[in-house]
């Protein structure tokens, strides 16, 4: 049988654990190799008995604050400020796609092969025919008119 328990201190590798009524105990959490990730004091977590007398292992965290958003087959990784919020994602969809996202920044790989970004200055497109706009300029297209040969630099695109 598991338990639920509110985290209040979270060590090297141990959490100290409300298990409500006073019963605070120390539980034992491993992550798995390549993954380095910390709890948040708000997060609750599941525990697990082991055969220690009194021992607990940290089977999962549970964050309370952020709604699940991925389906069945999806991966999604984020990261949050101490309060909770979400800041930054790393979201592996089904359908191939791959989104990479944080405040100021949101970057969209599909499995077609292009790339978009886009942020509060504009957007950028890889397309997966090799043509690259930038808001709105397709670069292999775009021309200067009135231009002479030589050292002479054109304007800015317009």
């Amino acid at each position: 049988m598991g338990f639920i328990g509110k985290i209040i201190q979270v060590l090297k590798r141990k959490i100290k654990v409300d298990l409500g009524g006073g019963n605070i105990l120390t539980a034992d959490y491993y992550l798995p190799p390549g993954e380095d990730s910390k709890p948040l004091k708000i997060d609750n977590i599941g525990l697990m008995p082991t055969q220690r007398k009194g021992g607990l292992l940290v089977v999962g965290f549970i964050d309370l604050q952020n709604e699940p958003k991925s389906e069945d087959g999806e991966k999604r990784f984020y990261s949050r400020q101490s309060d909770g919020q979400e800041v930054a994602e790393i979201y592996l969809k089904k359908t191939g796609e791959i989104i990479l996202k944080n405040n100021n920044l949101e970057l969209n790989c599909s499995s077609d092969g292009s790339i978009k970004g886009s942020n509060s200055n504009g957007y950028f497109e890889l397309k997966s025919n090799g043509k690259f706009d930038i808001n709105g300029i397709i670069f292999s297209e775009h021309v200067h008119g009135g231009v002479q040969s030589g050292t002479e630099l054109t304007g800015l695109p317009q």
